[in-house]
């Protein structure tokens, strides 16, 4: 039987998924994450997962940072070379944009920890955003955290306006008493990171309570989100288009209804990344599928995806 198969990595979890020319679906297991920008172990990862594709005449391999720093591309494609010559790697975001727009057209904007916008059109596939949050990642939850915790020092310290602000964020987050509490619950979180970005759900929190700089500081990340999906349009030459939310950010009904002010409401996803790249795969292995085809390939992936748990 003849196989196609994808491959889709993120930070945290890397799975794959192979489909037969009669629709039937079969899935690998989930592996830990394969970002090689933050993971000493990507690569064990990622040969096991390469090898759960065994059989499968065609792949595409979305690989998390992929195509943003040379020497860890390079790192990658070696691996992919020495493992599955042939197949085609691309960014995960790609592979997930491919899912939500598979003849291009439209804006895929991401908005978890990090934040980017990716669409495709007459000037190809375009990304804005995803520089990190060093300097970059505008309208994230470590964004928003970040913002909110700043607020919150220079109120603390007397040279911003006494809101309240400072102490209702503390209080919700939980820190101890102190005029640093709020550095020292930074400090001391097993992971800074995660535990920034933890800070943008307690703003929302704080925001459906009707605080005020909590609604403000919300709104300027759905300004900043809209912004990127904005400018990944018209860098993919793109005039009219529809855009698909992803990511964490977008549970926030404040932001959510912020960006459907500037840009429109955002369209359903038609498929998921694994089944999407399936199609992708198919479609370079020279498979004469159709929308049947399709369907049953999404239809049999759901049912394998609730026997292991979601992907």
């Amino acid at each position: 039987m003849s196989w196609c198969g994808v491959l889709d990595g993120g930070g945290t979890k890397t799975q794959v998924a192979l489909a037969a020319r009669d629709g039937k679906v079969r899935i690998g297991p989930v592996r830990a994450g394969c970002n090689a920008q933050d993971n000493p172990a990507w690569e064990g990862t990622l040969r096991a997962a390469l090898a759960d594709l065994a059989g499968a005449e065609s792949a595409v391999l979305g690989l998390p940072g992929y195509g943003e720093v040379a020497t860890l591309d390079t790192a990658a494609d070696t691996v992919v070379a020495q493992c599955r010559p042939g197949d085609l790697v691309v960014n995960d975001v790609a592979l997930a944009l491919r899912a939500a727009y598979p003849v291009g057209g439209g804006v895929l904007l991401l908005a978890g920890t990090g934040s980017m916008a990716m669409a495709e059109g007459n000037a190809g596939i375009v990304r804005t955003g995803g520089w990190g949050n060093t300097f970059g990642d505008e309208g994230s939850a470590f964004d928003i955290g970040r913002r909110a915790l700043s607020l919150a020092s220079r109120e603390i310290d007397g040279w911003a306006s006494s809101t309240g602000f400072a102490g209702r964020l503390s209080e919700a987050i939980g820190v101890g008493e102190g005029h640093f509490a709020l550095l020292a619950w930074t400090v001391e979180a097993a992971h800074p990171r995660s535990a920034v970005a933890g800070v943008a759900r307690v703003v929302d929190g704080l925001a459906q309570a009707g605080e005020h700089v909590a609604i403000g500081l919300l709104r300027d990340a759905a300004e900043d989100l809209a912004t990127l999906a904005e400018t990944a349009a018209r860098r993919a030459g793109l005039s009219d288009w529809g855009w698909t939310a992803g990511g964490s950010v977008f549970a926030s009904e404040t932001v959510l209804g912020a960006v459907t002010e500037r840009i429109g409401p955002p369209e359903a996803r038609r498929t998921s990344p694994l089944a999407g790249g399936l199609a992708w795969a198919a479609e370079r292995a020279g498979w004469d599928i159709d929308d049947a085809w399709r369907a049953t390939v999404a239809r049999d992936l759901d049912e394998r995806l609730k026997e292991t748990g979601p992907a």
